[in-house]
């Protein structure tokens, strides 16, 4: 890879991995990580902040990117009232502006499969009439893919846009955060952790090392100028709230800690009952097989017991 590739939000969760996986299989010496935070020692790192056109046209200037992953955005499916303007900003408006200013020959789009709202059955498709948003962090990732779809018939650029699942592993957040942390502060299990749905809700949840892969791949397929084409990254399998709370407290009480469960919250505004992916052309066409279920129990393990590094 002559060009660098460019990783924004390269210190959260899925792009520190990434840089990983780059690094591992390139070195570091093709691969810029740009990140309101420090990236990881490995990688050549800027600091820059997507909601800032100037800034990234300074930035473009010295890296020259061929390839974008573009994976900076506000990750939070429930969100206040109060942060929906910089929910809009960051993940449309800096999308917009990592096009306008960095000028990519490609870009790997992060979406997420918030943008179906609830999808049952066998699985939600990679087709718009399958969009159907529920909350406003669904609508900002729909808006990111419409602008990359926009953009490519304007530059003849590639865009690839990737909507995940609910990614896990090392350095997770979300539920196997908020179920370890809970324990740690309550470890008798007096007081229940909350969750919501009655435990019903499904999402389809995959290992961070496979989303990582993928990613890499979409990097790489062959396209032609001014394509714009999606893929969803999951299991193509459903796993309850209440199954993930269960692994994660198995993994808990090895460590001597109990966690009490307590799944009366109702499911919140804009949150999906049950959302699974349809996976069959990401395998055809990107051709790394989907995570198995002992794949996903041990990335769910692994992220709580990253969590409980300070008493393991």
């Amino acid at each position: 890879m002559n060009a660098p590739l460019l990783i924004t939000g390269s210190a959260g969760f899925i792009g520190s991995h990434v840089c990983d996986h780059v690094v591992a299989a390139n070195g570091h010496s093709s691969l810029v990580g740009l990140d309101l935070e420090a990236t990881p020692a490995t990688v050549t790192s800027v600091r820059g902040d997507v909601r800032c056109a100037d800034q990234l046209r300074r930035i473009a200037g010295d890296v020259r990117p061929h390839t974008v992953i573009h994976l900076a955005a506000k990750a939070e499916v429930v969100i206040p009232f109060d942060e929906l303007a910089d929910l809009m900003t960051t993940n449309v408006n800096g999308t917009i502006n990592v096009l306008k200013a960095v000028q990519p020959e490609r870009i790997v789009f992060a979406s997420s499969s918030a943008v179906y709202g609830n999808a049952g059955g066998r699985g939600a498709r990679v087709r718009w009439s399958d969009v159907n948003p529920l909350g406003a962090y669904g609508i900002s990732k729909a808006a990111g893919e419409i602008a990359c779809g926009e953009w490519v018939k304007h530059t003849d650029g590639v865009a690839v846009s990737l909507r995940f699942g609910n990614v896990i592993g090392r350095r997770c957040r979300g539920l196997v955060a908020y179920l370890v942390e809970h324990a740690l502060a309550c470890p008798n299990g007096r007081h229940a952790a909350r969750l919501r749905g009655a435990g019903a809700l499904v999402r389809d949840y995959v290992p961070v090392g496979y989303a990582a892969e993928v990613i890499m791949r979409a990097a790489a397929l062959p396209l032609r100028a001014g394509s714009s084409v999606a893929f969803n990254v999951g299991s193509g399998r459903g796993m309850t709230n209440r199954a993930v709370a269960g692994i994660v407290r198995r993994a808990l009480r090895r460590q001597g800690l109990e966690l009490n469960l307590d799944f009366s919250l109702p499911a919140a505004p804009g949150e999906a009952l049950r959302l699974v992916l349809d996976t069959t052309a990401t395998t055809r066409r990107l051709g790394v097989p989907v995570p198995t279920e002992e794949e996903v129990t041990e990335a769910i393990e692994e992220a709580a017991l990253h969590h409980m590094a300070p008493i393991s």
